[in-house]
């Protein structure tokens, strides 16, 4: 063994999970999305009446899940004495995703083959200095453009374009936002035209399918009707025409506070298969969730590549300021390695046990040098003393230059068992590739920060995440479902502010819902999430 002084310690961690699915919700300072549309037609318009216009317009929307699925109607008219060739044309917010056009006219429905537009730029745009006097615009959405097929319109005929679209809701600390965009029409690009006139959406309706009735239903644009019916809540304005040009958005929560919240999401892929998202993301009062006590088994690098831009200091810094996190219920040990390694006491201990000062005295005396050895570290700490009764974590602080990479990650594979492995890059110059291999093999998660990043911060954020295990042994039924990929191949545990995101590819049909299973200190729970109709 080296002869390194040696301290007490609590833990630290960060937990980079994908957060959520896509915002649906516009911030108040964030432009709000819109859908503008055009109708172009072969024929030159009359000087003083519009060739084809749009007065009403209306949502009818389907929620399954963290996904929103519906038919936007536009009500035409043909101020034309003649029948003429248009096309449709729109252009979209990207997070809207067109499913399919019809037209219906003189009582007939036809399908109209959906074309994207590419725009090309022949010049580079010119990108003007910044005035440093004068705040920032708000970024605007990124857009989308498409047109259908060529279609015939009957002289002085009124007909209807219905747009099948799909769209991601927002999921953040389990309460679910969907904004439906504003609708503008295109300018008109003939001065003989008119301005159009103004339209108006004639209804809005949005049916959220659940098990249960939804939670605090809330609208930050609207007054809003509910109307609670079985297995689904419809949503509408109280106002039952409104201007077009204001976007329609809504907020609601599918369980209680202390329940996580389900979302998922469906996409062809291929002729057969799909490709299904699902993100569980962790109740929305975690402090008051009942959470399971831990036993940390930390283990530092304290090799000479740790002395390079100050590295172990931000990993003493990380250490020490973490040890407020521990609970008295919880149990921890500490592991230094170089070429060698040093258990702090023979078993996990209690926090108060040590003491802050003699954890601070500990960190102080730790040296960088020596080689990057963690696989006799590691597995002197898989033989520490397990203990049933508390959620098993192991965490790393490393830069990842280790000379024993691959031997450590079959050592995970064979021994960690039901053990979750954190690892923290504290620093800049670590090998992020490494790090995450080593957290994907323990169900964990990897963080790094360097020298512009704020130590304190991302340790806070960690600390009350990690403070609070919720749910563990995820599992997904597929009700009979053929997957054939899935990402991670080892579910991660829910944490406070962790949502937790499976992606995997199904063959065959999808059943309407899948069922999640975790375990709390509760026991097991089970919970079901609405899968979308595919389109």
């Amino acid at each position: 063994m080296n002869a390194k002084r040696r301290a007490a310690l609590s833990f630290v961690a960060s937990v980079v999970l994908v957060s959520g699915v896509a915002a649906g919700t516009p911030g108040k300072d964030a432009t709000p999305p819109l859908i503008r549309w055009a109708v172009r037609t072969d024929a030159p318009a009359a000087e003083d009446v519009p060739l084809v216009e749009c007065t009403q317009v209306s949502y009818a929307v389907d929620v399954y899940g963290g996904t929103a699925v519906g038919t936007l109607t536009y009500a035409f008219s043909n101020g034309s004495a003649e029948t003429v060739t248009a096309r449709f044309a729109s252009t979209l917010p990207s997070p809207v995703e067109v499913l399919g056009l019809a037209l219906v006219s003189q009582g007939r429905l036809e399908d109209l083959a959906v074309e994207p537009v590419v725009t090309e730029r022949t010049t580079p745009p010119r990108t003007a200095r910044p005035d440093p006097r004068r705040p920032e615009a708000p970024p605007a959405p990124a857009v989308s453009r498409m047109r259908s097929a060529p279609f015939q319109i009957e002289a002085r005929s009124t007909f209807e374009m219905h747009m099948r679209f799909r769209v991601p809701l927002s999921v953040e600390r389990g309460i679910f936002g969907l904004t439906l965009p504003a609708l503008q029409p295109e300018p008109a690009t003939d001065r003989r035209r008119p301005s159009p006139p103004r339209t108006v959406l004639e209804s809005v309706s949005v049916s959220v399918h659940q098990d249960a009735p939804l939670v605090a239903p809330a609208s930050a644009t609207h007054e809003i009707l509910v109307d609670y019916l079985g297995d689904r809540t419809v949503i509408e304005p109280v106002a039952r025409q409104f201007p077009a040009s204001e976007a329609f958005s809504l907020t609601f929560a599918t369980g209680s506070e202390k329940e996580p919240t389900l979302a998922a999401r469906v996409q062809r892929d291929g002729e057969e298969g799909h490709t299904v998202e699902v993100v569980v993301d962790p109740p929305r009062e975690p402090e008051t969730t009942a959470s399971r006590a831990k036993q940390v088994l930390f283990v530092i690098d304290s090799s000479g590549s740790m002395a390079m831009k100050d590295k172990l200091e931000q990993a003493r810094r990380a250490v020490g300021r973490a040890l407020d996190s521990l609970q008295p219920s919880d149990r921890f040990n500490l592991i230094e390695f170089d070429d060698d390694y040093h258990l702090m006491r023979p078993a996990p201990v209690e926090p108060l046990a040590e003491g802050k000062d003699g954890v601070k005295r500990w960190l102080a005396g730790l040296t960088a040098d020596g080689g990057t050895k963690l696989l006799p570290a590691l597995e002197a700490a898989l033989e520490q003393p397990d203990d049933p009764e508390r959620h098993g974590i192991l965490v790393v602080v490393t830069d990842g230059i280790l000379s024993d990479e691959e031997p450590v990650l079959r050592l995970l594979k064979e021994r960690l068992g039901e053990r979750r492995l954190f690892v923290v890059g504290p620093g800049p110059l670590v090998r992020a590739e490494t790090l995450l291999r080593l957290a994907e093999y323990g169900r964990g998660a990897a963080s790094f920060f360097g020298e512009s990043d704020s130590l304190e911060q991302a340790v806070d954020d960690l600390c009350a995440s990690i403070a609070h295990p919720l749910a563990w042994d995820l599992r997904l039924d597929w009700d009979g479902g053929e997957v054939t990929e899935i990402t991670p191949s080892r579910f991660p545990d829910l944490y406070a502010g962790r949502p937790v995101r499976v992606l995997a590819h199904v063959r065959g049909d999808l059943p309407s819902s899948l069922a999640v299973s975790v375990n709390t200190v509760d026991g097991e729970r089970r919970y079901r999430v609405a899968l979308p109709p595919v389109q």
